[in-house]
């Protein structure tokens, strides 16, 4: 072999070795990471308990839930054997449970929906009558950052002896306030 062939030959080599340390230094250096800003990845607990407070760090609402549950790229979750609990503006705690429902976000700062569904139950200890108020229906919307309760299912509100039933109800929690929306009637036993 002549000595330009054996110069040859070694330039080659060594183009190749430099082409190979640059794309294995490349590698090393700036590894490819997945962007994983746009992807949410799903997750599951059951006995889970979710609370938020508002900007003075009161209690906004508790939940708690038999099973918690977040398809993959969701914002959403979806809740089994729901309890949540809230105050109103009187300090006064409300209960409100259900088979089943949804949340809208679970983010720390996001106003949340939770809508539920299957033997709904709202109640408060007392109200302004002395009594402790009860609501059932089928569906509810609870809004956690209005604290508001709405539906357009058949309703029965009881308090002590008092029963009311309508269709369709919007309930301002934090001032106590209800609107029933249609066919509303009403039993009042001494």
């Amino acid at each position: 072999m002549t000595r330009s062939g054996v110069l040859t030959i070694g330039l080659v080599v060594a183009a190749l070795l430099t082409s190979a340390c640059d794309s294995a230094r490349n590698a090393l250096s700036s590894p490819e990471v997945p962007d994983t800003t746009n992807m949410r990845r799903g997750y599951a607990a059951t006995d889970a308990e979710l609370s938020a407070t508002d900007s003075q760090g009161r209690q906004r609402y508790r939940l708690r839930a038999a099973g918690i549950r977040q398809q993959a790229g969701q914002e959403a979750v979806d809740l089994t054997s729901v309890v949540v609990e809230f105050p109103d503006s009187r300090g006064q705690k409300w209960l409100l449970t259900a088979n089943s429902g949804r949340m809208s976000s679970t983010a720390r700062d996001a106003p949340a929906i939770v809508d539920l569904a299957g033997d709904v139950r709202l109640a408060s200890d007392a109200n302004n009558l002395g009594g402790r108020l009860s609501l059932e229906t089928s569906t509810l919307s609870y809004d956690t950052v209005a604290n508001r309760a709405t539906t357009d299912k058949p309703v029965k509100l009881k308090s002590g002896a008092r029963t009311i039933e309508a269709r369709g109800l919007t309930a301002d929690l934090g001032t106590r306030r209800l609107k029933l929306e249609s066919a509303v009637h009403g039993r009042f036993t001494p």
